[in-house]
């Protein structure tokens, strides 16, 4: 009976065993079988929630009219980003001149720049024609050209020369006037005048030409200048008139109306590409805020400081135009002889409508 017992057992195990060998294997099956799975539902795109801070100079007082343009750049810049923008704005060339913020804004230690668009000229050749007394006939015709395919490669351009992106470019300028200690009633008083131009070579070109003695001096240094007589007369926009007090000390507004400019906002170029193209798209559209705020405020402006400057005894003198404009003609011949700009450019303006 034991031996008969031990043959069960023995059996027994062998087909547990037997069994427990099937079920594993078919266990391994079934795990090995991929699972059906649910389609997978799309999703919203990521919105970046990523915080981008900028530096932006200019060269204008705190507080002036391009202060508040460029400080309403930054507000509207952060308010259509949910405050994902932030432009820290330093004025009153805290961080140079234009010049050498235009070299920081290329070499990326400065993100961007608003200033006076004449001073392109000194990067690219082609912009100086902005410096050109008389050139354009009005500021639509100024807007016209930057819009223009010339403007265009003009901007492509500066971006290869510098690695700068001229990112907004219709902020409006006063023309510029003639400001002097002594009433100026024809072409002819300009004669010898001791005249503060800017540094900008076709200025003093022109002044030349108008048969002043163009003096440089710095814009911190133009009200002490005239008061000292170290010149006698100056030129600048329209709006600079009243708010730089030159009138205290040069009495006399001439509307020679000779340039009619243009400001900007130029972005590093690298530091553009880095960003998304919807943070692009609101820097763009914070510029043009700034652009719409500058323009509507110089109109108002304008009628603002002519009845202030009025009132203060100042002589504002219309003159007509066109012995202004035929003395620049040997000018316009010259400079584009010499290179100052491409040949027939001067020309193609002329047809821009």
């Amino acid at each position: 009976m034991g031996e008969i017992m031990k043959k069960i057992l023995s059996f027994l195990l062998v087909m547990i065993l037997a069994c427990s060998m099937v079920l594993t294997g078919c266990g391994s099956s079934q795990a090995a079988e991929p699972a059906a799975e649910e389609p997978a539902e799309a999703s919203e795109p990521a919105v970046s929630d990523e915080h981008y801070v900028l530096t932006i100079g200019h060269g204008s007082a705190v507080d002036s009219l391009e202060d508040q343009a460029v400080n309403v750049i930054a507000e509207k810049a952060a308010e259509l980003s949910d405050g994902r923008i932030e432009l820290q704005v330093f004025p009153a060339e805290q961080l140079g001149n234009f010049a050498s913020m235009m070299e920081s804004t290329g070499n990326g230690s400065q993100d961007l720049v608003w200033g006076d668009l004449t001073w392109l000229g000194n990067v690219v050749p082609d912009f100086q024609i902005l410096s050109m007394a008389y050139c354009f006939r009005d500021q639509d015709h100024i807007n016209a050209f930057m819009d223009s395919e010339i403007g265009a490669e003009l901007r492509q351009e500066l971006l290869d020369e510098t690695n700068i992106k001229l990112l907004n470019y219709h902020a409006n300028s006063l023309p510029r006037v003639a400001v002097s200690k002594e009433k100026i009633e024809s072409i002819d008083d300009f004669v010898g005048l001791k005249m503060r131009v800017p540094g900008i070579p076709i200025f003093v070109d022109v002044w030349t030409q108008m048969e002043t003695k163009p003096t440089s001096v710095s814009w911190g240094e133009v009200y002490l200048a005239l008061q000292q007589n170290v010149c006698e007369a100056m030129e600048c926009g329209y709006e600079f008139v009243y708010s730089g007090k030159f009138y205290e000390v040069a009495p006399n507004v001439t509307l020679t109306n000779h340039v009619r400019g243009l400001r900007g906002m130029l972005i590093n170029n690298d530091s553009y590409n880095d960003l998304p193209e919807e943070i692009q798209e609101i820097l763009y559209q914070a510029g043009v805020a700034g652009e719409e705020f500058y323009n509507a405020e110089l109109v108002k402006i304008e009628k603002e400081h002519t009845e202030l400057l009025l009132e203060a005894g100042v002589s504002i003198t219309e003159v007509d135009l066109t012995p202004y404009q035929e003395k620049m003609a040997p000018l316009v011949e010259r400079l584009e002889s010499e290179g100052f700009w491409s040949p027939g450019l001067y020309a193609k303006i002329q047809e821009i409508q």
